[in-house]
């Protein structure tokens, strides 16, 4: 049975009032969406970082982010993007595009990783905002996780 891809693929800003809880290029991972409204998001958001997801049966994993970004996206998209870090080299396995606003300097979204994908239990990886400038990859925000 192929699984279909699920992106979450319009950020939605987190920016309007809302003060950084953690320092500019913190990505974090989280297993259940946050509420950015809520007047304790940032304690919350601490409280339910995860750098290990457990897989959901034949679904994958559901993997949700808050970015808290470099400098603003400069662009309407960007991409998450997971590097396999297991081996000792350094492979991207997938990458996502996440639809945000230019001038946006916190997103939140989420993604589903599959192992059609090319994700595996186990595997360590690099999680990163990112955007292709020039033919050069800039790196807006970064995470590790292993998948379980």
């Amino acid at each position: 049975m192929r699984l279909a891809l699920a992106v979450g693929v319009a950020a939605v800003m987190v920016s309007g009032g809302v003060a950084r809880a953690l320092p500019a290029g913190t990505l974090v991972i989280t297993t259940s969406q946050m509420d950015p409204k809520s007047p304790t998001f940032e304690k919350d958001l601490k409280k339910a970082q995860k750098t290990e997801l457990v897989k959901d049966g034949e679904a994958g994993w559901h993997l949700y982010f808050v970015a808290y970004l470099k400098k603003a996206a400069g662009a309407q998209e960007v991409n998450i993007v997971l590097y396999d870090v297991s081996g000792g080299k350094r492979e991207q396995i997938n990458a996502f595009p996440v639809t945000t606003q230019p001038t946006a300097k916190i997103i939140m979204s989420d993604v589903q990783l599959s192992t059609e994908q090319g994700f595996k239990v186990g595997a360590k990886y690099d999680v990163m905002i990112t955007r292709l400038s020039g033919g050069h990859e800039d790196v807006y925000a970064r995470a590790r996780l292993e998948l379980k």
